[in-house]
């Protein structure tokens, strides 16, 4: 079996469910009941947060906490459809003009 190139770091999303499965505190995806926090939880990045959502010492302000957070893949996609003379690509042309 081929082994990773770097065997002592893990993967932390994986290593955070793992514990997060032990404690009792994993986020459950609340698909119907809160779909701006369920989406949140998919696209924003992984903060501590969001295994205080329930169980042992859970933050009543993790949900909104969540929710505030910039969502990684909206920007992404935003970035990668821009139209010309959008305000994407002004913010691109004192790039340009450096090189």
């Amino acid at each position: 079996a081929k082994t990773p190139k770097y065997s002592q770091f893990v993967n932390y999303i994986k290593y955070m469910d793992m514990l997060a499965d032990d404690i009792g505190c994993k986020p459950t995806y609340r698909l119907l009941s809160q779909p701006l926090l369920a989406w949140k939880l998919f696209t924003a990045p992984a903060v501590p947060a969001q295994y205080r959502l329930d169980g042992p010492h859970a933050w009543q302000g993790s949900g909104e906490f969540i929710k505030s957070l910039p969502g990684t893949v909206g920007r992404m996609l935003s970035g990668c459809f821009r139209t010309p003379g959008s305000d994407g690509a002004r913010t691109i042309e004192p790039l340009r003009a450096r090189l």
